[in-house]
């Protein structure tokens, strides 16, 4: 529009002159502000929908046909015409025929007029007085109905049908928007503040974060930037998202001191500016969201993972077989022999449970590997399983009793798993069959009402009546924990043992005692492990009391096989392979292979026993002068291919157009938030950090090639790069005093206690005892609403990223979100924050009772160092916010998991908080490393195409030459494309964009 270039001002200044205006200029003028204010405005339709000029245009014409089709005579004074809409009415004496160019005269005179009288101020489409009325919103909210649309495309013959249909999907988009704003609104309890109040909550916030801008030290001197930022604001020209800090001033840099952290000034208030009270007027624009919304692009990555996951090397795909061979008459009702008739396994189990069966049959094999991404059913898959067995012994007795033979010799089955997961256990097996005897062999574990056991109270012995082989014993089934095992039969037994009676212990090699009484080695036929990856650490007291069952076969559970990396194998070797030592220089030698050449041999090979001992895996995949990820990732899979079986969600059985696992299942989508300090806070937590860092790694006393974190200096710096307010109160959080702490904040006096501590700079611990704090603690009293939300935010970008989002979701979307941190502590920094917001939360800890009903709390703040195996949460919510770093890529995996399974659903969000410049990154890179060849492994073949791996349409989106990254995204090249000149082909690039694609991860946001 001519009027609007070159620095004209023609419809945007604050008065136009309106006398000269023809026809076209109010129609433009009209154009230009509902364009401005839907694409300006973060209230708008268009606000950061990245529309072109032209379809935005299409849509505003389609907007006017609309309106001008609601106040035509013929239309305007019925049930859905322009005065029951708008509240309009028209005089008698215009009820003339009229041609269609008077008729557009006359319109553009009357829009003209109420322009003049709702546009002065230049700042959009704005409503009289008697419009903004609230109480008559439900009146003009109406959805454009099918009838509407016809009515339109009778008068409007003219009009492209795909515009009143973009008319339409566009109009969708602003109830998305607009609709959840104005519900808070409308829905406000009072005028004045009240906590309770969603709306007052909402503000709350908004205010907090304000008043959380740094005032330039020299006031003189002018912030360009941000002065043309606030003019225009002002001009209605800008609006930013809610401030989350950013450097005001810059100083030069200097050298960071231990020690300087006490003297900050992150937290005095005088240091932030004074944000002005918000008010009814300034609630649309206070209202910003930064949620993220399902993209076409994420849900093209989450396809293609169907093909990257989908390994088949680790999966089954003969369910007819399967069924037949585990004595399933009904294949599409699997329920195996002595299975309840309320229950049966899902169509894609039992194809491993007869692999199961399979890798048995192997020789050089005493165990094997199920692990199924969490989410599929592993309990049940391992339990049908033992019961198969348990129901062919049972037969094999009954011919024995009819041939009058002796009876076969029956042993009991155990389970070890953590202890929070025994009732989950009972529970599941009580609900699948009545088979088993089932047994508790845990501490002072008391059986619950609802589950069927015997409790165990007295230490077993090699001598108790379970062990008399007698047939009934095979039904047997022990549940106990790795504690338990380790404390009472493993070396932790030997170790107490020694020290009463004063005997030597070794406990970098312990040995179990001759004819030890409380030995239970080779005493139970299926040893059944839950989370296997307890045991990865192949020295550990709790991996060698699972050794020293000598279990008749070994059953390791486990969703995330590399907890750490690839290492971790070395902790299942013992479990698993029979004959270790059988490696044999002599035949490769007969057979003209090299040592390496074993991992490239045929499926059946007479040599492929070899795979399965200490020198394949030590030397040729292992060893740390083997660096190539790739070489250790396709070795190991071949490996892993004979005692491992593992499918994700987008597994499909059969392999070719079969049905996908988790095709109910909506899949997730990442955001990484990248946050950073302002200066001030930077120079505090470089100085905090300083002395954490050193001494970081502890070297191991027996084996010095080992290393272990310092977990008091690890636990200080992820503390202090979530809020730099743990440099003084982090040792009022440790884990015994959680429970306290939380009583404290739950009568309205721990926030109170920390600004008081923080403001005298006095470190808990050091300047007062632990004890002193909570005997001291009390409450004040505070000027503003904010003040305690205004302490908390300060020091901590995560938080003031972070909670506007979880304040969206809540408040606007009435969705439930749970926020994942690495220490307790920080769980009770983010229940502080939201309770000084009024959000219902719920703190999962270990020590607490959490009693919290489902539909009353709104966030559940977890702790990944609290196990969190078998924690259900994809009925409940979809949101999940990842507030700490983990130690490893697989923790986090577990808690994304625990939202993203079946029964989920909606697609779920995940985003995940990292500090510029801090420990946090250290820990992330460190992760993506170690968890690398892991990736590799579980991967098809990005390499080239293989024959059973091309698609219907004949193409395999597994062959990595057929992806480019084009901009910032990861593109795949149909057939018969070529990739652009701009594309990145680089096998080793595209390789790292698509193992960030794998964890449906978007580009990073960067925040600050």
């Amino acid at each position: 529009m001519s009027g609007e270039s070159l620095g004209n001002t023609k419809y945007s200044g604050r008065n136009p002159d309106r006398a000269s205006w023809d026809e076209a200029d109010h129609l433009a003028c009209f154009v230009w502000h509902v364009k401005h204010e839907n694409t300006r405005s973060n209230n708008g339709i268009f606000y950061n929908r990245n529309l072109s000029d032209t379809t935005i245009e299409k849509i505003i014409w389609s907007l006017k046909d609309w309106i001008r089709q609601k106040h035509a005579p013929s239309y305007i004074n019925t049930a859905m015409g322009g005065t029951a809409l708008f509240g309009t009415t028209r005089e008698e004496g215009e009820k003339s025929v009229e041609t269609r160019g008077t008729k557009r005269k006359r319109e553009a005179k009357e829009n003209s007029s109420e322009k003049q009288v709702v546009q002065t101020s230049g700042e959009g489409l704005n409503t009289s007085d008697e419009d903004t009325d609230m109480g008559k919103e439900d009146s003009r909210d109406e959805d454009l109905s099918d009838k509407d649309l016809e009515s339109m495309i009778d008068e409007e013959s003219d009009k492209d049908t795909e515009e009143i249909i973009a008319d339409r999907v566009y109009q969708n988009w602003g109830e998305e928007i607009l609709k959840p704003k104005q519900r808070l609104y409308i829905s406000r309890i009072t005028d004045t503040f009240d906590i309770k109040d969603p709306y007052w909550q909402y503000l709350l916030v908004v205010q907090a974060l304000d008043r959380t801008k740094r005032i330039p030290e020299d006031n003189a001197v002018i912030d360009i930037d941000e002065h043309e930022q606030a003019e225009a604001i002002i001009n209605d020209d800008d609006n930013t998202w809610e401030p989350v800090q950013t450097d005001q001033r810059s100083t030069k840099k200097k050298k960071y001191t231990a020690g300087d952290e006490l003297k900050t000034d992150v937290f005095e208030s005088v240091k932030y500016q004074d944000a002005e009270e918000y008010d009814a007027d300034r609630i649309a624009e206070a209202m910003s969201s930064d949620i993220m919304q399902p993209t076409q692009i994420g849900l093209t990555v989450f396809e293609a993972q169907r093909d990257w996951f989908n390994n088949r090397d680790f999966q089954r795909e003969d369910h007819d077989m399967a069924c037949s061979m585990l004595g399933i008459e009904n294949t599409k009702v699997c329920r195996i022999r002595g299975m309840r008739r309320s229950a049966c396994l899902k169509f894609w189990q039992p194809v491993i449970v007869w692999a199961l069966f399979e890798m048995r049959f192997k020789a050089y094999l005493k165990g094997c590997i199920l692990a199924d991404s969490v989410g599929l059913g592993k309990t049940w898959e391992a339990l049908a399983f033992i019961l198969k067995i348990v129901t062919d012994f049972n037969e094999e007795c009954e011919r024995a009793r009819r041939k009058k033979a002796p009876y076969p010799d029956g042993k009991p089955n155990i389970i070890v798993l953590p202890p929070g997961l025994i009732q989950q256990w009972a529970r599941e097996i009580t609900s699948m069959t009545s088979v088993f005897d089932l047994y508790i062999y845990y501490g002072d574990y008391k059986t619950q009402s609802n589950v069927s056991s015997k409790i165990i109270e007295e230490r077993l012995t090699r001598d108790h009546e379970l062990f008399n082989k007698k047939p009934e014993t095979a039904r047997a089934l022990i549940l106990t924990s790795y504690q338990t095992l380790n404390s009472r039969h493993g070396p932790g037994a030997v170790k107490t043992e020694s020290e009463k009676r004063e005997r030597r212990f070794n406990p970098t090699s312990p040995k179990m005692p001759n004819n030890w009484k409380y030995s239970l080695a080779g005493k139970f036929n299926i040893g059944l492990f839950d989370e296997a990856q307890e045991l990865r650490n192949p020295t550990s007291f709790q991996n060698l009391a699972c050794q020293w069952l000598a279990c008749s076969w070994n059953v390791l559970l486990t969703g995330t096989p590399w907890y750490n990396s690839v290492q971790d194998f070395r902790g299942y070797m013992p479990l698993v392979f029979k004959e270790p030592r059988a490696w044999d220089e002599t035949l490769l030698y007969h057979h003209n292979m090299k040592a390496e050449d074993i991992f490239t041999i045929e499926k059946g090979h007479q040599l492929e026993y070899m795979l399965c001992t200490d020198e394949a895996i030590e030397t040729h995949i292992l060893s740390s002068h083997l660096s190539n990820y790739r070489i250790v990732g396709e070795r190991m899979r071949r490996v892993l291919a004979l005692l491992m079986v593992r499918r994700t969600i987008m597994s499909t059985i059969p392999f070719q157009c079969g049905k996908m696992i988790g095709s109910d299942i909506p899949g997730s989508q990442k955001k990484i938030v990248t946050v950073k300090y302002d200066e001030y806070e930077l120079s505090t937590y470089k100085s905090a950090e300083k002395e954490s860092r050193r001494g970081l790694f502890v070297r191991d006393h027996q084996d010095r090639k080992r290393f272990f974190w310092n977990s008091k200096k690890l636990r200080k710096l992820v503390l202090i790069a979530s809020w730099l307010g743990f440099i003084f109160l982090s040792s009022s959080l440790e884990v015994s005093k959680i429970p306290a702490a939380l009583r404290l904040l739950e009568r309205g006096i721990l926030v109170d206690t920390w600004i008081t501590q923080v403001e005298k700079k006095a470190v808990v611990g050091k300047d007062m005892t632990v004890k002193d704090f909570y005997r001291t603690a009390k409450a004040n009293k505070h000027a503003t609403n904010t003040a305690r939300l205004e302490f908390l935010l300060r020091g901590s970008p995560k938080m003031r990223a972070m909670l506007p989002i979880i304040r969206d979701q809540v408040l606007l979307y009435k969705e439930k979100a749970i926020v994942w941190t690495l220490y307790p502590a920080e769980q009770v920094y983010v229940a502080a924050v939201l309770n000084e917001v009024g959000l219902d939360y719920g703190v999962y800890h270990s020590g607490l009772n959490f009693n919290h009903s489902a539909s009353e709390c709104m966030v559940l703040i977890n702790s990944f160092s609290v196990n969190s195996a078998g924690l259900n949460l994809q009925n409940q919510c979809r949101n999940v916010h990842l507030f700490s770093p983990t130690i490893s890529k697989s923790i986090r995996n577990q808690a994304i998991g625990r939202s993203c399974r079946l029964g989920q659903s909606r697609i779920v969000l995940v985003y995940e908080y990292i500090v510029n410049d801090s420990f946090n990154t250290y820990l992330q890179d460190r992760g993506d490393r170690k968890a690398m060849a892991g990736l590799i492994i579980e991967m098809t073949s990005l390499i080239r195409s293989n024959s059973d791996e091309i698609e219907d349409n004949g193409m395999c989106k597994t062959d990595l030459t057929r992806w480019v990254i084009r901009g910032t995204e990861l593109v795949y090249l149909e057939n018969g494309v070529e990739a652009e000149d701009s594309d990145v082909q680089d096998p080793e690039l595209v390789f790292q964009r698509v193992l960030k694609a794998m964890e449906g991860e978007q580009e990073t946001e960067d925040v600050g």
